[in-house]
């Protein structure tokens, strides 16, 4: 009796033991994206979206293990809606990690409160070398803008061949570092920085007089071979092409972009 008493035991446990463990092989892996899904950086957002999922699609098609689901949050691109997405990622929702944010500025807005709640994040598309200096939670797979910068203004003067560059950038996080290290980089190579136009993508007033100083320079400038470095968004970099495409004064110019020039949106909007 004592040994067929010891067999039902083990028997039951090891079917309880089966039980659970497809139990916990059901319940899904939580990870959040946030990013721009509305708003003028929609087609970013979607993008990051459509990215993540295929290859989270594949990896629960391969039945690895416990399935993993994407939890989405939009912050529109901006730091105040990052911040609020962060607070709601850590407190009220079961994920692990956070893919994201798109921009420097909603990137920065999240990290302080990702590295209190020691949630890792990891972004594609944020180049602001603070973001991941003294923060070991968050990390990045691009470039930062030391790195990018630096490597613009080599190809401007060393590559391309010019000895005269403007610079348009946005007042953000984004384009001040961006314009930092290019002119840093400028400098000790030869590469003189004439003019340096700052914009606020807020101010339409103050974007649209700062495009007519630039038209107004480009104009009277007696150097017609020049380079005109954007530091800016893609929004703002389509609004000042297409400004200086209307003055006539395009053709004699040519222009240079970082990263946030390769982006699908700057592409539609300059072929439509």
């Amino acid at each position: 009796m004592t040994i067929k008493y010891w067999l039902l035991i083990i028997v039951l446990l090891s079917a309880l033991f089966i039980w659970w463990s497809g139990l916990l092989m059901e319940k899904p892996i939580y990870i959040a994206i946030s990013g721009p899904m509305s708003g003028t950086g929609e087609n970013n957002g979607k993008a990051m979206v459509q990215g993540v999922q295929m290859y989270l699609d594949q990896v629960n098609q391969q039945h690895y293990g416990r399935p993993i689901k994407l939890l989405q949050f939009d912050d529109q691109n901006k730091p105040e809606l990052a911040k609020q997405n962060a607070l709601t990622i850590a407190k009220q929702s079961q994920a692990l990690a956070v893919i994201g944010h798109y921009s420097s500025s909603t990137s920065l807005a999240a990290a302080p409160i990702y590295q209190q709640y020691g949630i890792p994040a990891i972004s594609g598309t944020a180049t602001a070398d603070e973001l991941t200096q003294g923060n070991n939670w968050y990390f990045r797979t691009i470039f930062n803008n030391s790195d990018q910068g630096s490597l613009l203004a080599n190809y401007v003067r060393k590559i391309l061949k010019y000895h005269v560059v403007d610079i348009l950038f946005d007042e953000d996080v984004y384009g001040t570092t961006l314009t930092q290290s290019f002119v840093q980089a400028a400098e000790s190579i030869g590469l003189i920085v004439r003019y340096q136009w700052p914009i606020n993508s807020a101010d339409s007033t103050g974007f649209d007089n700062t495009i007519t100083k630039i038209i107004d320079s480009l104009q009277n400038s007696t150097n017609k071979r020049t380079m005109v470095f954007f530091a800016t968004h893609s929004t703002e970099a389509v609004k000042a092409i297409i400004a200086l495409r209307d003055a006539k004064i395009s053709k004699q110019i040519k222009f240079i972009g970082a990263d946030a020039l390769s982006s699908s949106n700057f592409t539609k909007k300059m072929s439509s």
